[in-house]
């Protein structure tokens, strides 16, 4: 019955006429009566005939301000019902196909939950690890969706250079050679045509926010997933890195919510005392900020043995929908610089156990 009334409620126009209220007390009466409350019928039956008889006035109860302008205010009030977010997330699930990112075709070992929008996913590793190189075979395997990818590291002539060489499987020599000479090599640029890349230095988080909201205008709607490479090298407010860090990743994450993206941003680990050990990255090794972390829905780390180039580990640190502390070895494939999945299975850590929902080291 309430939810009805709400409908019926809802029917009204910004500035109801007698006519509108008298409608809709007769609809409620009518709507009452059908589930059995004759009282309440009754009740809004003599509203209904005080009102037609002129015995009733009509006056507004919206408080002091009934301006037109008060009373959108007050319906643009940020508030839903627990049907409003069910209709929500039925029209989600039905439409999720378009802007879910899956590990399924890409590390299926890792057993990762779906991202959807308004996730923030972390890429943790040290120097030399392949970061950036991670989060381009992210964003590949992201295809057909629409990616944006805030390149903040590499000039854009060598982000093109690793796509290229990806495709074909020829190192950078080779490739420079073939443009210099002629028009480059043969490769299938439309593996990439849903990536468009910004590789402007020292980027804030309000001008990403800006370029998102603009996107439609400019590559024809607007990106499902956003990459940034990497957070330590973001600008805008704070006056110590550490400052600027937090202000940006914890922005990323508002950013993702508003804009209805899914984030991934990488993140380097704080300076081990043995830089000769092997450094397998902790929840909290973010470096210059503990906001990497809490904000991060996802958190993966990446680490390589000394000398075992082709080897790369990518463990969950965190996973807020399952848990983590599991992880599958990749081979980073030279020179095409893609890395795929080791054929064994996962290889989980037994000593692991997350015991608060956050917390998921060793």
């Amino acid at each position: 019955l309430f939810r009805s009334a709400m409908t019926i409620a809802s029917t009204l126009p910004l500035k109801p006429s007698r006519e509108d209220i008298l409608r809709a007390l007769f609809s409620l009466s009518t709507t009452a009566a059908n589930h059995g409350q004759e009282d309440l019928a009754n009740q809004i039956a003599g509203a209904f005939s005080a009102i037609s008889l002129g015995k009733l006035e009509i006056l507004p109860t919206l408080g002091e301000d009934v301006s037109e302008a008060g009373i959108e205010e007050v319906r643009k009030l940020p508030l839903k019902s627990i049907d409003q977010l069910e209709g929500q997330y039925r029209e989600f699930a039905r439409q999720s196909h378009a802007s879910r990112f899956s590990f399924d075709t890409w590390l299926p070992r890792l057993e990762v939950p779906a991202l959807v929008p308004g996730e923030l996913a972390m890429v943790i590793g040290d120097t030399g690890t392949g970061k950036s190189q991670f989060l381009s075979n992210w964003a590949m395997h992201a295809a057909p969706m629409l990616s944006l990818k805030f390149e903040l590291e590499l000039p854009g002539t060598l982000l093109f250079e690793r796509y290229v060489s990806m495709d074909t499987k020829q190192d950078g020599e080779d490739i420079f050679d073939s443009y210099h000479a002629d028009n480059g090599p043969v490769w299938n640029r439309g593996r990439y045509s849903h990536i468009f890349t910004c590789d402007k230095s020292g980027i804030s988080p309000e001008e990403i926010e800006h370029i998102i909201d603009k996107c439609p205008g400019k590559i024809g709607g607007r990106p499902v997933m956003v990459f940034v490479d990497y957070v330590g090298l973001i600008g805008g407010k704070g006056t110590t890195r550490y400052e600027k860090v937090s202000n940006a990743i914890e922005w990323f994450k508002v950013i993702a919510k508003n804009s209805g993206t899914i984030f991934v941003v990488a993140a380097q680990v704080s300076r081990p005392d043995d830089r000769e050990a092997v450094q397998d990255p902790k929840l909290h090794s973010g470096k210059d900020s503990g906001s990497l972390e809490n904000s991060g829905g996802l958190v993966l780390g990446l680490s390589r043995e000394t000398g075992a180039t082709g080897n790369l580990k990518v463990k969950i640190l965190k996973c807020s929908k399952k848990g983590g502390g599991h992880y599958v070895m990749c081979d980073y494939q030279f020179p095409s610089m893609l890395i795929v999945q080791h054929k064994e299975a996962v290889e989980t850590n037994p000593n692991w156990r997350q015991t608060d929902g956050t917390n998921s080291e060793d």
